[in-house]
């Protein structure tokens, strides 16, 4: 008996391994197999059972059996799935559903005539039927699932019903042969990737009731040149023929053919909106618009003219890139960062104007404009430490007014006002003073995080709120004496009074939830070069390996820092894991065995603990007399083992004890 159990439950697990559904039909007619759905009511589900649908199928209204007859109300899930040889499927008019993956996968599959009862197409109903052509979808119907139709590339056209509300996300992705669609005013929303990659549609027509659009609703068309919206949709707005999706903070909004005039109702232009809109030539963004994404205009090869609005903060890395018939940029007041390469490959750009708000360009912002000659900056751009435009460009400061000389709104040769930006890359060339310095950075615990900044900070500018602390020293333990680190502290010690200094590694913990909002502001401070960052590391030695402390200003990929520790969310020492990085103003720790190699990831610890002195019982003093024959391990204060301690101070079992 025990040994059939065993047979019997290996069996079923085969079936869950393999992904395998256990079917059961209740009876067969004409060649269709039927599950009872309700004994009472009188209606069945049409299921695969043990057998492959082929060649055309007709799914009656009702069926008999024993006497008895049964309304066909329902296709059950995975029903007709992988039926390689169906060709032709007629869906009678009592079916009000259609199941889960019900025909998917069924490759020859070319026709499907759904009834007038059917209200619900399933997930994944006829998922990759790459041999259907063309689909009608009766008035019954008011949803249609997620990957519905996903995958049929030869479907050609779709007629959807009028009571169809939701378009479910990826309904009809990667329907490469789709050319047009007529989406009707009973849908109130289209999901995410609905016709993504849809690289044949070419117009599309959209009701009056549509009231959210998924950025990525029709991401990948890059065909699509035309999207009609009904002119008395109370949301979106054609225009001229749409062709492009914009992020806005509730909804998405569709817009533009050869010149696009974005309403005020937009408040963000999301990344890759018009990547690559070859037959755009003008934009006006209106001043309700803040923020400019990553790629939002990038490769815009015909567009000649941009017109930013003056509540624009941030123009992202690549936003205008590759731009190449742009041929002036002005840049309103309220932009206070450029992003990097945002207009870089602009070939046809002559002229920018940037206003003194701006604090920051980012690397190869306009590289490859070779024919860029006149930057009109503000004041404090005459002589910015941190963005060089090249020898070719004339920096004319023309947009404050000047009387002897000396700037009436800023006065000659003050430098900008810096803001240091969590996750941006930050370079600065030569050491010199700054009007104001600003850092804002959310700590994410109450653990000890890294703290490197190009700027010296009081250190009464933070001990109310936070606790800082220096690098102090390493200890390794070898606790089963087999020649392996079985644990590692870092000592550190805190600091109450004087000054942080720049470029050097310091850790810091917030002494509360509200402080874990870090905010500081310096004026009138030295901004010190980021080149002599490499020269301030921090090292350290014990009996098996050297430390090294290293500050980053740019951001550092894992495959940089192979074998390489970071503070993690615990408040520990932690390898850098694959396919992770590190932020601006951090550092990490290396470690390199005493002959010269480096330490494998794996050879190393898994955690180091960060040990603040005078807590967590680290250097708590005991006196200790050793007057036992089973000795416990007692190890000097690197680290090393000592079989036979003098009179004086060692760590035993995690604490500093003196020994007498």
């Amino acid at each position: 008996m025990k040994r059939k159990l065993q047979i019997l439950c290996v069996a079923l697990l085969a079936f869950v391994l393999c992904n395998i559904p256990l079917f059961a039909e209740d009876f067969e007619v004409d060649g269709i197999y039927y599950n009872i759905t309700s004994e009472e009511d009188k209606t069945v589900e049409v299921t695969t059972g043990s057998y492959k649908y082929s060649g055309v199928v007709t799914i009656p209204e009702s069926v008999t059996n024993d006497g008895s007859t049964y309304s066909v109300t329902s296709i059950g899930d995975n029903a007709f799935s992988v039926c390689s040889s169906l060709t032709s499927v007629v869906i009678g008019n009592n079916v009000t559903s259609i199941g889960e993956k019900a025909f998917s996968n069924t490759y020859q599959l070319t026709s499907v005539v759904i009834g007038n009862s059917v209200t619900t197409i399933g997930v994944d109903a006829f998922w990759n039927c790459s041999g259907l052509t063309s689909v009608e979808i009766p008035n019954s119907v008011t949803s249609i699932e997620h990957n519905a139709f996903s995958g049929c590339s030869s479907l050609t056209s779709v007629e959807i019903g009028n009571n169809v509300t939701c378009i479910s996300p990826s309904a009809f992705r990667n329907c490469s042969s789709l050319t047009s669609v007529e989406i009707p005013n009973s849908v109130t929303s289209i999901g995410d990737d609905a016709f993504s990659w849809c690289y044949s549609l070419t117009s599309v027509v959209i009701g009056n009731n549509v009231t959210s659009i998924s950025t990525s609703a029709f991401y990948g068309c890059y065909g699509l040149t035309s999207i009609y919206i009904a002119a008395d949709n109370p949301t979106y707005d054609s225009r001229d023929n749409c062709n492009a999706i914009i992020e806005t903070q509730t909804n998405t909004l569709i817009l533009g053919s050869s010149k696009t005039i974005i309403p005020n109702s937009v408040t963000s232009i999301g990344s890759d909106a018009f990547y690559e809109r070859s037959n755009l030539t003008s934009v006006v963004i209106p001043n309700s618009v803040t923020s400019i994404g990553t790629s939002a205009f990038s490769g815009c090869s015909s567009l000649t003219s941009v017109e930013i609005g003056n509540n624009v903060t941030y123009i992202s890395m690549f936003a205008f890139s590759s731009c190449s018939s742009l041929t002036s940029v002005e840049i309103p007041n309220s932009v206070t960062r450029i992003g990097g390469s945002a207009f870089r490959g602009c070939s046809s750009l002559t002229s920018v104007e940037i206003p003194n708000s701006v604090t920051r360009i980012g690397d190869s912002a306009f590289d490859i404009c070779p024919n860029l000659t006149t930057a009109t900056v503000g004041c404090s751009w005459k002589t910015n430490p941190l963005y060089d435009f090249g020898e070719n460009v004339a920096v004319n400061a023309t947009l404050h007014s000047y009387e002897n000389g000396v700037c009436t709104v800023c006065g000659e040769g003050e430098f900008v006002e810096i803001e240091l930006v969590e996750g941006t890359p930050f370079e600065n060339d030569e050491t010199r003073e700054v009007a104001k310095v600003t850092y804002n950075r959310t700590l994410p615990n109450l653990k000890w995080n890294a703290l490197y900044l190009p700027v010296e900070i009081p250190v009464a500018e933070l001990s109310e709120n936070y606790d800082v602390a220096y690098f102090n020293n390493m200890h390794a333990y070898d606790r089963n004496d087999d020649g392996t680190i079985d644990e590692m502290d870092m000592e550190i010690f805190l600091i109450k009074e004087g000054t942080l200094h720049a470029n050097h590694p310091y850790f810091i913990r917030a002494k509360s939830e509200a402080a874990k909002q870090l905010t500081l502001e310096l004026t009138d401070v030295t901004l010190y070069s980021t080149d002599e960052a490499s020269c301030t590391s921090i090292t350290a030695a014990s009996a098996y390996m050297n430390f090294e402390l290293i500050g980053v200003y740019e951001r550092c990929e894992a495959e940089e820092l192979t074998g390489c520790y970071a503070i993690n969310t615990s408040g520990a020492w932690s390898p850098i894991a694959l396919g992770s990085y590190l932020n601006p103003f951090r550092f990490y720790l290396k470690m390199i065995s005493r002959n010269g190699s480096p330490v494998k990831v794996d050879e190393a610890l898994k955690s180091i603990r960060i040990r603040l002195h005078g807590e967590e019982g680290t250097t708590g003093i005991d006196n200790m007399t050793i007057n036992c024959p089973q000795t416990p391990a007692i190890y000097d204060l690197q680290g090393r083992r000592v079989s036979n301690p003098g009179r004086g101070m060692y760590i035993v079992n995690g604490k500093k004890v003196m020994i007498q």
